[in-house]
């Protein structure tokens, strides 16, 4: 689907870090979607898996993927353990019926002093709308509690801060008021519709050429046992001892 710019630059920013955390370790990346990151993955990683449950999402993503690509459930991944230096679920958690088995995959895959990194729009932020598809938006406080129960240690970060301009606060007003009369469409795209007439111009995905790493908002840590508001995305990294 087409996007407007400032989430192409969430894209962006999440597999940067995600390529910072891998280096040149073996990464999977469960519903991996489109798998619109990959190229900035393959570069430095030594083994990418790209996977997901959906076969659409699959087609999408195999002219472009560099690394390996397969069909898996998020509850139940087809490896052995002790496979992977990290496991990336970036955006997909919460369509995930079971999250906490998801996470105890992911421990289970990884090895010794691995890292699962995990990323999630804020359903704490002023005028959240969730997915109609969705099962649960984990806070940073979820997010916390369920890597330190699979033995992880958490680190929370916040991105993207909140606009303070008064057009930001009443887009997030409009949003608030249009999720609770149930008004935010169903569909990708109808809501790409609205997208296209509260923010502008939407693009089809081309890659990441024009982004300015240094124009792109960076992750703040942030205490997971304190409500998080005035950031658009979370990002959860829990590591095991090695």
């Amino acid at each position: 689907m087409p996007m407007p710019r400032v989430q192409l630059e969430m894209v962006y920013r999440r597999y940067q870090f995600l390529a910072e955390l891998v280096g040149s370790g073996r990464l999977l990346e469960v519903g991996c979607g489109a798998a619109l990151g990959n190229g900035i993955l393959t570069r430095e990683a030594g083994i990418v898996v790209s996977s997901d449950f959906d076969l659409e999402n699959l087609c999408s993503a195999r002219n472009h993927v560099g690394g390996l690509l397969g069909c898996s459930d998020a509850e139940a991944l087809p490896f052995a353990g002790d496979s992977f230096d990290v496991v990336a679920a970036c955006e997909m958690i919460y369509y995930v019926q079971n999250q906490k088995r998801f996470v105890s995959e992911a421990r289970r895959v990884l090895r010794p002093g691995g890292r699962l990194f995990v990323t999630v729009a804020n359903p704490e932020r002023p005028g959240f709308h969730h997915s109609p598809m969705s099962t649960h938006y984990p806070t940073a406080g979820d997010l916390s509690e369920m890597l330190t129960e699979q033995g992880f240690i958490p680190e929370l970060y916040g991105v993207f801060p909140l606009g303070r301009s008064m057009r930001a606060r009443l887009f997030r007003l409009l949003a608030s008021v249009a999720s609770k009369l149930q008004l935010v469409p169903r569909t990708l795209a109808g809501r790409g519709m609205l997208k296209r007439l509260l923010v502008g111009e939407l693009s089809p995905f081309g890659g990441f050429e024009g982004i300015d790493d240094g124009d792109v908002a960076q992750p703040v840590p942030i205490d997971p046992s304190q409500e998080v508001r005035f950031h658009q995305v979370l990002y959860a990294v829990g590591r095991l001892e090695g």
